[in-house]
């Protein structure tokens, strides 16, 4: 009888550390998804608990196969291809468990933080959350969620950077630029504005680049008229 008591409470120990062990990992988790939440910067994240610390001994500097040295390294398209990690060949070996190799492990929540980074974009800087409504081709949408907050910073004052100002509509229209027109109403390939951020020329350095349906609102805009107000249907 004493073995069979002693039978069950080692059973019932064993399932209550098991718990704990799994409830420890998801505590963990919840830690790591909230540390890169907080600070916006996935890519620092990444860098950091998945590519330094389980990748860099097989994808160093120079590497035959998938150099992921660097954050420029990274963005090769053999790597990965911004806004699709489904065609991202980085995303895919590991959605196909062919990395990491070794003995090393990814957590789902890691997983998880990888696909999204890519789907945003892949910016090297903090990301951006999306806009509560999305993209839409008018000037009051495009100067409350990009012209302004992306923007102004730079391109205001007296002397506006590339002689672009976005302290208001009329300025943006009335601004010469420093190389090119940077509105011609009807035409979004010879404004400034649109080649720019098409380019990825801007936002400059490693501020999150538009995604393609902000650029489409812009290009809409401008095809439209680039008008101050939305055009009566």
């Amino acid at each position: 009888m004493a073995e069979k008591n002693f039978g069950s409470v080692f059973v019932v120990i064993s399932a209550l550390f098991t718990l704990v062990v799994l409830s420890s990992c998801n505590y963990h988790t919840d830690l790591r998804q909230a540390e890169v939440m907080t600070d916006g910067n996935y890519y620092a994240f990444i860098r950091r608990n998945v590519i330094d610390a389980k990748c860099m001994s097989c994808h160093f500097t120079g590497a035959k196969v998938m150099d992921l040295s660097t954050y420029a390294a990274l963005m090769n398209p053999k790597v990965v291809v911004p806004f699709h990690a489904d065609q991202s060949p980085l995303w895919m070996d590991i959605e196909a468990g062919k990395m990491p190799k070794n003995g090393a492990h990814l957590g789902e929540s890691d997983c998880d933080l990888i696909r999204d980074w890519i789907n945003m974009g892949a910016p090297e800087g903090v990301v951006i959350p999306p806009p509560a409504d999305p993209p839409q081709p008018n000037w009051a949408w495009l100067n409350k969620n990009i012209f302004t907050p992306r923007c102004l910073s730079c391109h205001t004052g007296t002397k506006p950077k590339g002689g672009t100002s976005f302290e208001s509509y009329q300025d943006l229209i009335d601004s010469q630029g420093a190389f090119t027109t940077p509105i011609t109403a009807g035409a979004p390939d010879q404004s400034g504005v649109y080649s720019q951020v098409a380019d990825k020329k801007m936002p400059p350095e490693n501020a999150p680049k538009l995604n393609p349906d902000e650029l489409k609102a812009i290009y809409d805009w401008i095809s439209a008229g680039a008008t101050e107000t939305s055009s009566p249907k």
